[in-house]
């Protein structure tokens, strides 16, 4: 509180405004917030009132000065010169009436001095910012981020359970025979023989496609061992065989159609007779039969015997004459009479019709490498040919992924028979390709695990999981070299730990 002074007489200033006084900058604030206050107040229009001349002062009070000198952003102090003797703060005066010296008075009367707030010698970034503004956005737009980010921290945490190893996912079983559509695998057997003739059929676009595969073309067959693919049984209505085919070349089969010579021969009567061209004499040796160099037209039985009949040259050779034989039948099937009535004689021949109405035709044989066994001749598959072909020729078909198709090893840990049969009619159109059958030790395997060892083959692994149905998918922590992906079949898994109940 400011005391009270006599009439005329200047206000005694309090304690701490004679502490705020004794600073040179404030005693400069101090004059310069007066004289302005001043000339405001001398702009002001003032009714004309008579009035005695003026026996005292106008003192402009201090508290004014005051509220002023703290409103002004807080300065930092720096040193000064030497301050200037104490002194009375200097304040001008004016002559007024009266009657205006008294409203002044009054309008300028001491009030208690509030304790002033504190501001800011920051400037305000946001002028336009309110309190409710502020409000809401901690009460709305905070409680929406931290659930956004709740929902990201969640995803996260799957996605990382995810990829964590051992891997526990078990598929949904997924139904056996999805072929793929557009292939046929037309297979001749024997029984004192075995299957002396398999080809590939089939059409992509405009090109229809017949593959001559070697029956000497050997290969590991699951449950078998190495064996030829002529030796493969076809009791089962050559399911094992097309499996073991799908595994050597890569091409998903849609159908397999099996033949005795009767079913071959009663398919080639429509479009019989058939004209062939032979490049150079063919001679059967059971029963003994020369057909000579030139064009002729076969009848169905004579198409029979040169397609399967015994001859006196190797593998490839006799190829040569089958294939001469069926590119001519394909040609006479684009009639599309004996197409009708050859499709009505036996069922799942549409990839042949298809593959004969193509406005092209390709006839090849499966690139091998003839391997040096006593006993007889075998056949090596040329891979990277073999790949190269299949992209060509059945892209459609074709097994795997752009990647490839990961060599796979299957290990029997159940003990019962025609384990690996079973994973392999799974698997292999799956695209995986069976490389290596064998037991695990003692057997006694509780659970079937899918095994990879590279990051790269782990999608691979997870189609292969899918295929079979049951399982759980895990990356090993040392690569062996040996396969891409091992599966480890386990008691978990009825359907392949005891196929038809064998022991």
């Amino acid at each position: 509180m400011t005391e009270q002074p006599a009439d005329g007489a200047a206000p005694v200033p309090t304690r701490a405004q004679r502490r705020r006084q004794k600073s040179w900058f404030a005693r400069r604030r101090a004059r310069r917030n007066a004289r302005r206050r001043t000339k405001r107040m001398n702009a002001r229009p003032e009714p004309a009132v008579e009035a005695d001349p003026p026996t005292g002062e106008l003192v402009v009070e201090e508290r004014v000065v005051e509220e002023l000198v703290l409103e002004e952003p807080a300065v930092e102090e720096e040193p000064a010169p030497e301050p200037e003797p104490e002194s009375e703060p200097e304040t001008e005066t004016e002559t007024e009436p009266p009657d205006s010296v008294a409203r002044r008075s009054r309008r300028t009367r001491p009030r208690p001095n509030p304790k002033p707030k504190r501001t800011s010698a920051r400037p305000n970034p946001n002028p336009n910012r309110t309190v409710g503004s502020s409000s809401r956005f901690w009460a709305r737009t905070m409680p929406a981020i931290a659930g956004a980010l709740a929902i990201l921290v969640a995803i996260g945490v799957i996605v990382r359970a995810a990829n964590e190893e051992p891997e526990t996912r078990r598929p949904p079983a997924r139904s056996s025979g999805t072929p793929a559509p557009g292939t046929l695998l037309l297979v001749h057997h024997r029984p004192q023989v075995g299957n002396d003739l398999i080809v590939l059929l089939g059409a992509d676009r405009a090109t229809g496609s017949a593959l001559l595969i070697p029956v000497a073309t050997q290969l590991d067959v699951p449950a078998l061992g190495v064996a030829t693919l002529g030796a493969i049984p076809v009791d089962d209505g050559g399911a094992r065989l097309a499996t073991g085919v799908e595994n050597v070349v890569g091409i998903g089969i849609g159908h397999t159609v099996v033949l005795d010579d009767a079913g071959l021969t009663a398919i080639l009567g429509p479009a019989a007779p058939i004209p062939v061209t032979l490049a150079g004499e063919v001679e059967i040796l059971l029963p003994p039969v020369s057909y000579p160099v030139g064009e002729q037209d076969l009848s169905s039985a004579q198409a029979t015997e040169l397609l399967v009949g015994p001859q006196s040259v190797n593998e490839l050779d006799r190829l040569v004459t089958a294939g001469t034989v069926i590119e001519a039948w394909l040609d006479r099937l684009r009639d599309p009479e004996i197409a009708r009535r050859t499709a009505g004689l036996q069922t799942n021949l549409e990839a042949l019709i298809a593959a004969a109405a193509a406005p092209d035709h390709r006839l090849d044989t499966l690139p091998v490498d003839s391997i040096a066994i006593t006993g007889g001749e075998r056949f090596a598959v040329r891979e990277a040919d073999v790949v190269a072909y299949v992209q060509r020729a059945f892209p459609r078909e074709r097994l795997g992924t752009g990647q490839g198709r990961p060599r796979v090893e299957v290990l029997n840990g159940t003990g019962f028979l025609g384990v690996a049969q079973a994973v392999a009619e799974k698997v292999v159109p799956a695209g995986g390709k069976i490389t290596l059958t064998e037991n695990v030790r003692g057997f006694g395997q509780n659970s079937t695990e899918i095994v990879y060892y590279q990051d790269e083959w782990r999608d691979s692994a997870q189609r292969l999981l899918d295929a079979m149905g049951c399982g759980s998918l895990r990356k090993a922590r040392k690569d062996l070299g040996i396969s891409d992906v091992t599966i480890v079949v386990g008691a978990d898994c009825p359907q392949y730990g005891a196929p038809e109940g064998n022991s």
